[in-house]
Formats: structure tokens, sequence, C-alpha cells
């Protein structure tokens, strides 16, 4: 199994109340596909997950609620590539390839332009898309260094483009927003159209943005 520091932990049962069938394996094996350099590749983990000593939690992704398959999916992932610590960094269209064996489109916005009316395409035919900042992220893991608890975009790091809006009406007609989730989960943005922004004081641009 890939490798990763601190303590292993065995998970529970990963049921989910009212689902049909059986939703763990209760020998607790998995065999997950994963598309990499372009073969289907079954990868074989079981469900001890490493975990940070004195805290419980796992070391690296988090379920959401009685979830499994996100640790699973990971570990596996991690076992293809040796270790949790060599999936750090990389391109994120390079993980959508192995993960889906779709074929992926990736544009650097210093090399070729890529118009916003691309982006609503991308979003009206319910593509998946990830996006990423410039730079080296020294944040997500070892905290702000300035030690607040706010920011903006964090400096190379990856993100999931969630909606793409061109606002039609309200104080900000034409106003084109982007939204994106941190699936770490921290250092949210705090900028213009912020949930606490001036922006969003206008009742217009809140109902077109979440009633939509």
């Amino acid at each position: 199994s890939g490798s990763g520091s601190g303590s292993g932990s065995r998970s529970g049962s990963g049921s989910r109340s009212g689902a049909a069938g059986p939703t763990h394996n209760p020998d607790g094996f998995y065999d997950l596909q994963m598309c990499k350099h372009g073969q289907w590749t079954a990868v074989r983990v079981d469900d001890f997950f490493p975990c940070r000593p004195g805290k419980g939690g796992p070391v690296f992704s988090q379920a959401n609620g009685p979830e499994l398959w996100v640790l699973l999916l990971e570990k596996a992932y991690a076992k293809l590539h040796s270790s949790y610590f060599a999936l750090r960094s990389g391109m994120c269209y390079e993980g959508l390839m192995d993960l889906t064996g779709a074929p992926t489109l990736h544009k650097r916005f210093d090399e070729e332009p890529c118009t916003f009316e691309e982006l609503l395409r991308y979003d009206r035919n319910q593509f998946l898309v990830c996006c990423s900042t410039p730079g080296q992220d020294a944040m997500s893991e070892g905290g702000r260094p300035d030690g607040g608890s706010s920011g903006g975009l964090v400096p190379g790091h990856a993100y999931t483009l969630i909606a793409a809006k061109r606002l039609e009406g309200g104080a900000h007609a034409g106003a084109e927003l982007l939204q994106i989730r941190n699936p770490w989960g921290n250092f949210e943005w705090d900028g213009a159209f912020s949930d606490n922004s001036p922006q969003m004081d206008d009742p217009e641009t809140r109902r077109l943005l979440y009633d939509d």
C-alpha cells in the first residue's frame, strides 16, 4: 500500500443509511480502476489509513461523513505512484486522465488565451474543469505564514471550477464571475463578490448568484 506518515487506523463501516446493497467490504479490501498511461489498471487496497498520532483524523483526505470512497481513491492513487507524498503538486489534467480515462484539454493563460465564452460553454456542457494558480503552495499544509485565518487564492494551488456566470442585471450587470472550490476547505476568497463584500449588498446580485 501507499506509504504515509503517522499511525494507521482502520475505518468504520462506511455504509450509508438507506443505500441499496452493501457499501463496504467486510474483509476490508477494495479493487479500484485507474487509467495510467492510457491503460486501465486494477489497484487493490485495504481500508487502513494513515492518521495523525493523538488526533485520530486521517493525515491526508477527509471524508464527508461516513464515506470511504474518497480515502480509498486517494490510497489507490498513492499506491499507483509509490507514496502519498508523490501525489503532491502535479497538473490537474493529468489527474483527470488517470481517474476518468477521458481526453482532457490543458490551457495556460500565459501561453494562449481562454475567453470567458469558453468557460461559459464548458459550464453549460457540464465539463469537469479544474484550475490552478502559479507559484509554490506553502500554505495548505503548514497554515498561513502570517498566522491569519482569512485569505484569497493560494499560490501553486489547485481548485475545482464549479460554475461560470455573467451577471445579466443588478448593480454589477456584465460582471464575469467564477465559482471555485478549494478542495482543502481553507483560505476562502475574501475579495470582490465574496460573501461579505460590498458587491453582495446588492439584492439583485445575490438573487442572480444564489437563486438561479
